[in-house]
């Protein structure tokens, strides 16, 4: 089949792989321009670029869908099929009709929960007891479109959003290259959302990652998945912000105000929450190396009965 491919970040790389070891022709793959990035503010190209040359296809980096003339290389290039994966643009309907079979995305959630723009992290906070990707056609409104298909893997307590991100990026590619295969031989078939049960997803701001205490201890815990590895979750601790790399939930009967330090051991640190202890493993303050929390206590006299800030 002749495929367009558009998408950006590593998430995508997987999706593009998986159709071109399936032998379809990728007549063009668009991505966003090369980023400065780093400290060292250096040019780099997105993820999806270096995979495009190390296939050897063809390159169209747009900065705006408007002004790239994207719909003309399309009509040109008259694709069988779009596939889009993380690519972080609208698409008008005139690009949307060009393909002959139109365009397909890969959505990094079990369509219709968890539209928008962060739906791992959100899946998490949520307590989903799956997670998963849809293959869907694209329409006017966000992750809104009929689907085709859907994979699923179950919750794990050591999944962060980037483990997610890495292994839900494999599913997709998976689920996206069978549902291509079939539509070589068979119509396409879709499944319409159900509204009723479509959830909606801001993108992470930095602040997200803030922890307070009086909250729910599960909710913290799952916090500190969801946002790894960004925006990262950090409490304050004599007026500096320290980031909670790994942490764990236990029930607790205790009484203590939120933020108080129950327990120090090498297996971490107990700190009392809205409903719970959070056992705090490993630590980053700011401008130190990564720690366990019994080396953070040490290293700051802290005692069993301090008190943790929030965030």
């Amino acid at each position: 089949m002749k495929i367009v491919f558009l998408g950006t970040p590593q998430f995508a790389v997987p999706s593009l792989d998986a159709l071109v070891e399936a032998g379809h022709e990728i007549c063009l793959v668009v991505t966003n321009p090369d980023r400065r990035k780093g400290r060292g503010n250096t040019l780099s190209p997105p993820a999806v670029k270096v995979a495009a040359e190390r296939h050897g296809l063809p390159v169209l980096q747009i900065e705006s869908v408007k002004s790239s003339g994207l719909r003309e290389t399309l009509e040109e290039l008259k694709p069988d099929l779009g596939v889009v994966v993380a690519f972080g643009h609208y698409l008008p309907k005139s690009i949307r009709k060009a393909p002959r079979l139109g365009i397909i995305n890969v959505h990094a959630s079990l369509l219709p929960r968890h539209r928008g723009a962060a739906p791992l992290s959100q899946a998490i906070l949520d307590g989903d007891a799956n997670y998963g990707v849809t293959i869907m056609k694209i329409a006017r409104r966000m992750d809104a479109g009929d689907m085709l298909a859907q994979g699923s893997i179950p919750a794990e307590s050591h999944h962060t959003c980037g483990v997610l991100t890495e292994l839900l990026s494999k599913l997709g590619g998976d689920v996206l290259a069978e549902t291509v295969k079939k539509l070589e031989t068979e119509p396409m078939t879709t499944t319409k959302q159900d509204e009723s049960l479509s959830t909606a997803v801001s993108k992470l701001s930095k602040s997200d990652g803030h922890i307070d205490w009086s909250q729910d201890g599960v909710y913290i815990e799952r916090l500190v998945r969801a946002m790894n590895p960004w925006p990262m979750t950090r409490f304050q601790f004599s007026g500096k912000a320290v980031t909670v790399e790994q942490a764990s939930w236990e029930e607790n009967q205790g009484s203590e105000d939120p933020g108080t330090v129950l327990a120090i051991s090498e297996d971490g640190m107990a700190v009392q929450t809205g409903n719970g202890q959070l056992i705090l493993k490993q630590l980053k303050p700011a401008g130190k190396s990564s720690m366990s929390a019994a080396a953070f206590a040490r290293g700051r006299q802290l005692k069993v009965g301090g008190r943790l800030e929030n965030g």
